[in-house]
């Protein structure tokens, strides 16, 4: 299989990966600029989210993926279940990861714009993984340009060679334009994951409110689960994405985060 990056698509992944990790640094100096609030809570954030979504998260997700089980070739077989559990144990992990977070590693710190500050610790690492990541692609497209191909996949077994040479295609197809889309994915992730982190904050913070917790995991795991429509059309899907994330963002920033005061006392 012949397989060839162009200029324009190793640009767009340059482009890309820049902005991605460009944002989240950007959001979080004009956030501490406007609030003068302590990075304790981002801090924590950005370590929460390779713990939980990344480390944890891959104890059941691996060998639910990628075992030689009858319920792992089931569940890559199957569309819809692959993108549910996907959703469930992002939903899982990531919300109690936050949950974690605020219950015990950020008990003292009682200002509501915790919740938004450790929101965008946690998506903005998210974002700055994604960007690396993606930049990560051009050292990728630079060694399959110049006829390692065979070098790099020699390690790999031959009955997955096939569905490794279509990934790589994949790669390389991919346009400067569909690549920007990444970045609208991130900034929509980073208001789902703020949105996400003051209804947290809120359950931890009023025991009444607790089942915003619960909620919190079904609307992660929804979201996560509507990934499955994107191939059909990523730019209606990331337009969708957005307003969908947006429109949780300020409805839980006038229905939770308006209405909790400034600061309350902390939790014992």
């Amino acid at each position: 299989m012949d397989i060839r990056f162009s200029a324009p698509t190793i640009a767009g992944y340059a482009v890309s990966g820049v902005i991605m990790m460009l944002i989240p640094i950007a959001v979080l100096i004009i956030w501490h600029k406007r609030t003068h609030t302590k990075l304790k809570p981002t801090l924590v954030g950005a370590i929460i989210f390779p713990v939980f979504a990344l480390a944890l998260k891959a104890l059941p997700a691996y060998p639910l993926y990628f075992g030689n089980s009858a319920i792992s070739q089931k569940i890559n077989a199957t569309s819809w279940l692959y993108y549910l559990i996907a959703g469930l144990l992002a939903g899982l992990f990531e919300e109690t990861g936050r949950f974690i977070a605020f219950r015990y590693l950020l008990k003292k710190d009682t200002s509501r714009r915790t919740a938004i500050s450790y929101g965008i610790g946690h998506g903005g690492i998210e974002a700055l993984y994604f960007g690396w990541t993606t930049l990560s692609l051009i050292i990728l497209a630079l060694l399959i340009n110049s006829g390692r191909t065979d070098e790099l996949t020699k390690d790999i077994p031959a009955e997955m060679l096939p569905q490794t040479m279509e990934k790589l295609k994949g790669y390389a197809e991919i346009t400067f334009g569909k690549s920007m889309l990444g970045i609208c994915e991130r900034i929509s992730a980073m208001m789902m994951q703020t949105g996400l982190s003051i209804l947290v904050f809120k359950a931890v913070r009023d025991k009444k409110s607790v089942w915003l917790y619960p909620l919190a995991m079904l609307i992660h795991t929804a979201i996560d689960f509507t990934c499955i429509f994107y191939d059909s059309c990523p730019i209606v899907f990331e337009a969708g994405f957005m307003l969908s994330a947006a429109a949780a963002l300020l409805i839980a920033i006038r229905l939770v985060y308006n209405k909790m005061p400034e600061e309350k006392e902390a939790i014992q």
